[in-house]
């Protein structure tokens, strides 16, 4: 069906099923990472920030199973994580501008963001998809790659940007920047770890900088 409430731009066709194809090992660990990025609010929901929208989403490449496997939209606002806040995403047609998935509730508005960096390098097996002021801040400062920002949050130029900028940087695992989408920040590699802990890596620097900036200003 075609979408247009909320943040999906997409059409998609939304096969019910009771659960997703991941293992009690690869759930935990991603529970595990996300409820970390939730604390430190790289995820989650303010009434206060994105006119009141949940921000941020995850996911990981299924392991026996074709696909990847996505928090549904608007589900970041949740303190814990669930398997029925998971979506598989069977299948995408970016030409169609079409996710093809299975789950209780409609999947991510940056499905298809995810599915180019998945189809870009296979060795990616999971992304964090976050949102932080300070990083994106201060991107020129830290070296993250960008896309352009004329290019907006979960449309097919979002998705053909990241797969050129996944070409055109090779370093992994990566994170980069989305200029044209406020806040908005990828982390991809090989585990949630990676991902993780590129994001908190970078939060960590961002802070340093804003501080040691702040004291300059201000003197002692």
């Amino acid at each position: 069906m075609s979408q247009t409430e909320g943040t999906i731009q997409f059409a998609y066709q939304l096969t019910h099923a009771e659960d997703v194809p991941m293992g009690v090992t690869q759930f935990a660990n991603l529970a595990a990472w996300r409820s970390i990025l939730f604390e430190l609010q790289l995820l989650g929901q303010m009434a206060t920030k994105y006119e009141g929208f949940a921000f941020g989403n995850i996911s990981v490449r299924c392991q026996d199973a074709p696909g990847f496997i996505i928090t549904a939209s608007q589900t970041s606002g949740e303190t814990q994580l669930h398997r029925n806040h998971l979506v598989h995403i069977k299948s995408c047609n970016l030409p169609r501008f079409w996710v093809d998935a299975s789950g209780q509730e409609p999947p991510s508005s940056e499905s298809l963001t995810h599915a180019m960096i998945y189809a870009a390098d296979a060795n990616i097996k999971c992304i964090f998809h976050a949102h932080n002021q300070v990083i994106w801040e201060n991107r020129t400062q830290l070296n993250l790659p960008e896309t352009a920002a004329d290019v907006g949050y979960g449309s097919p130029q979002m998705a053909e940007a990241v797969r050129e900028l996944m070409q055109s940087h090779p370093t992994r695992p990566l994170t980069f920047a989305t200029a044209g989408h406020e806040d908005g920040l990828f982390a991809c590699g090989q585990t949630p770890h990676d991902s993780g802990g590129l994001l908190v890596n970078y939060l960590a620097q961002a802070r340093s900088r804003a501080n040691g900036l702040s004291a300059q200003s201000f003197g002692p």
